[in-house]
């Protein structure tokens, strides 16, 4: 981006959306993140994500918990007219969506590198070799 918008919204409240978040409120941005969940991270441990996401709110950043994004309008000014299931509504500059996404290793054609893959798993051993131990799986 040429310029930092002055107000960012995410969707979704994993370790993705939560560093941006950060960023983006570090670098001046009023921050939002919204999540379908009670909480954010949800893989981790819950003490720590309760502190960390109680010094994020002291920062700034603002929360929206059980919630989710219905529609996405563009308002006159330009800006970003975001509506939640919850009845909330907000304007936004920016909008990202940070939410779990789904892998499309099974349309790699995984078989003709002698990767084994199942349907919604890619097995990896402890160095993140897949069943190839010249080809890593790494990344989210």
């Amino acid at each position: 981006m040429p310029n930092m918008p002055e107000d960012v919204t995410f969707i979704g409240a994993g370790f993705v959306g939560v560093e941006f978040a950060t960023i983006t409120n570090t670098v001046g941005a009023h921050t939002r993140i919204v999540t379908e969940g009670q909480t954010a991270l949800r893989a981790f441990d819950q003490i720590l994500v309760q502190q960390l996401m109680t010094e994020m709110q002291e920062t700034g950043i603002e929360w929206y918990f059980n919630a989710t994004v219905c529609r996405i309008d563009k308002a006159l000014t330009g800006r970003l007219v975001v509506k939640l299931t919850n009845g909330t509504t907000f304007e936004t500059d920016r909008v990202f969506v940070t939410a779990g996404r789904i892998g499309n290793f099974d349309q790699m054609n995984l078989a003709a590198a002698g990767v084994a893959c199942q349907v919604a798993d890619l097995p990896v051993d402890e160095h993140l070799r897949t069943s190839n131990s010249h080809v890593y799986a790494v990344g989210d």
